[in-house]
């Protein structure tokens, strides 16, 4: 096993090695001073390596700091020009075909892939190795299990099974909200927070009253008409909801006396799992009320947007102005009498006003093609 270990970190050491050759034929930096924060960062790199070859504690300090660096260099995308050239390794490497090829037409994909995990592999793996040394530390000195700690203590502690209940309950309201299909966001918001309520008094050793679930229902049925409402009514809706689900928490915590559980409970009854359950973000937006989804988005993004329309007064009579949002904000105002994609599957829209006036919107961003 010793033999392995040893192993594995000549290995770690070849590949960082071969990413320091490429990066020196392929790196250009005009800053001295990013090039001396990128040779720091490779030089925690070769140190962080060593202190975890001998298991020393103080490792964590200079593999945070690499890691933070290193982690800089990847966001801000400093890297690019060195996948490129190294993407028709070996050419690259050897100093031909990177200037007189810069491969803006045709790029090796899967060459790119390459270097793209090259990179994070020096980025993550002294990571993956302190959590696995640790990971050991752990086992021996407490006597745990091997799979407690890739997520079995969930199955043995009460808390884990309550963590476990709570996020299996997400995990269904997101798969429905997903979807956003009315009906059935309806029915999800009008159970699966009562499931979670269920799991929470169940963690405590309590039975609710039949009560306390007909007044959550009633909470949850004014929450979802709220997303038919405009304006200060829908704010109202939405408090009134709250009110409700806070009042029946508080009944919770008094019968408990747990009083970070009831808080938690109403986080997830009140806000988290009714508005992932409808799929959107029933807070913002406030200016249209829910109607039938739009599907018209681009092939692959046919899902997340819906019309939203809202009434108004015209010449003395009522109608409908409609707009178009998504699952976070409004992209096409409610100001148009119709909204109507320019083509099957297209991302624009052609928004009709009540005077018959005409303009094209992206549906995606909501602006107006010239």
């Amino acid at each position: 096993m010793n033999e392995l270990r040893k192993g594995f970190f000549v290995f770690d050491m070849a590949v960082f090695g071969f990413s320091l050759f490429a990066l020196n034929h392929t790196m250009f930096i005009e800053s001295w001073i990013v090039e001396a924060a990128l040779d720091i960062a490779l030089l925690l790199r070769i140190t962080v390596l060593l202190l975890l070859y001998k298991r020393e504690r103080l490792a964590i300090i200079p593999l945070v700091t690499f890691v933070l660096l290193y982690g800089f260099f990847i966001y801000t995308d400093a890297f690019h020009h060195f996948i490129i050239s190294m993407a028709k390794f070996p050419s690259g490497v050897m100093g031909t075909e990177i200037v007189e090829y810069p491969m803006v037409l045709e790029r090796p994909i899967m060459g790119e892939m390459l270097m793209r995990n090259l990179i994070y592999w020096v980025w993550l793996m002294p990571v993956a190795i302190y959590v696995v040394q640790f990971a050991t530390k752990l086992t021996k000195d407490n006597g745990y299990p091997w799979y407690y700690l890739i997520g079995g203590i969930v199955f043995k502690d009460s808390i884990g099974k309550l963590l476990l209940s709570m996020v299996l309950s997400l995990f269904i309201a997101l798969l429905i909200g997903y979807e956003m299909q009315e009906n059935l966001s309806f029915y999800a918001v009008m159970s699966i927070p009562l499931v979670g309520y269920y799991f929470c008094n169940r963690h405590i050793g309590r039975n609710p009253y039949w009560i306390e679930y007909a007044v959550l229902l009633i909470g949850l049925y004014v929450f979802d008409k709220a997303q038919y409402k405009v304006d200060g009514e829908r704010v109202a809706y939405l408090a009134a909801s709250a009110t409700i689900v806070f009042t029946v928490c508080c009944w919770m915590c008094y019968k408990s006396r747990r009083v970070v559980l009831s808080l938690l409970a109403f986080m997830m009854m009140a806000f988290l799992l009714p508005t992932v359950s409808l799929g959107y973000n029933v807070y913002q937006s406030i200016e249209g009320t829910r109607s039938i989804n739009y599907y018209h988005v681009g092939v692959s993004n046919n899902k997340g947007y819906m019309y939203i329309k809202r009434e108004v007064v015209v010449n003395g009579e009522k109608s409908w102005y409609i707009g178009v949002r998504n699952r976070y904000h409004t992209t096409i105002p409610c100001e148009y009498k119709f909204v109507l994609p320019t083509k099957m599957y297209s991302p624009f829209a052609t928004c009709i006003k009540e005077n018959r006036d005409s303009i094209v919107r992206s549906v995606e961003y909501g602006y107006v093609l010239e």
